[in-house]
């Protein structure tokens, strides 16, 4: 039995974990604080897309299949990309939706806090933040072909 174990967990789970890719349902939001998610965002060697979210909020829903088409299309090329759940309710409010959509990229929850400390009035928010320091803030639901233009600039930026 042990060996089957064993056996299962080389052939299926180190594949995975080599490759980056993630099970389906295996994104877990976990809780972050500003430290923590500071401490990503100032250690990312390119700028990072955060996107601010929430499951009751109909905009934030709709663009979340082109964020993960973008991401995917343009991780293997530097993209850095993550989610931000700002549900009052707690991470499980948001966690249908990241297993529904299968989204690839981490996702955090922080809760309201979290939207005072970025100063977050209204979602969907993206904000392009650069070695810790938010660079831009791009509000509101937007076109694939506007966040596609969006991505190519950050990633011209991780380049130079």
């Amino acid at each position: 039995m042990r060996k089957k174990i064993l056996l299962v967990f080389l052939l299926v789970l180190v594949p995975l974990a080599l490759s980056g890719e993630r099970a389906a349902g295996t994104n877990r939001i976990v809780p972050i604080d500003h430290a923590g998610l500071q401490k990503i965002l100032v250690n990312a060697e390119c700028p990072v897309m955060v996107v601010a979210m929430a499951a009751w909020c109909r905009p934030c829903r709709a663009e979340l299949p082109t964020l993960v088409s973008l991401y995917q299309q343009y991780r293997s090329q530097g993209l850095n990309m993550i989610g931000l759940s700002l549900d009052a309710s707690g991470p499980a409010a948001m966690q249908p939706i990241v297993d529904k959509m299968e989204v690839p990229f981490p996702v955090y929850w922080g809760g309201d806090k979290m939207a005072f400390q970025y100063r977050i009035n209204a979602i969907p928010l993206i904000m392009i933040v650069n070695r810790g320091e938010i660079t831009e803030k791009i509000l509101g639901q937007r076109p694939k072909a506007f966040l596609e233009q969006k991505v190519n600039n950050i990633l011209s930026m991780c380049k130079s």
